[in-house]
């Protein structure tokens, strides 16, 4: 496996992210992880060593922005539940006499 394969990995997980295609970016999360693992049982020579410090730059900025988008779909299902909560309140409410 070569840093320019995992590379291309991430752009794969990226897509399948922006595609909503969750599954497949599972599939291939779970691959890019495999092949990172064996790339670092290798010894790594000097000149590989700059792209996959890159590598792991990219890889971290995206689970950062992974993390930015939970955050903000957090947000969404807890509108949602007191969304839910004040509709029931309300029925609750005109239901009395």
């Amino acid at each position: 496996m070569t840093v320019a394969a995992l590379n291309a990995h991430l752009d794969a997980f990226e897509h399948a992210l922006g595609e909503q295609e969750l599954d497949n970016a599972e599939a291939i999360l779970g691959r890019h992880d495999d092949a990172l693992h064996a790339l670092l049982q290798q010894p790594i020579d000097p000149a590989q060593a700059s792209a996959l410090r890159t590598l792991l730059q990219r890889q971290q900025s995206i689970l950062g922005k992974l993390g930015i988008q939970r955050e903000a779909a957090a947000s969404l299902v807890r509108e949602g539940q007191r969304t839910t909560r004040a509709v029931n309140a309300y029925q609750q409410a005109g239901a009395l006499p």
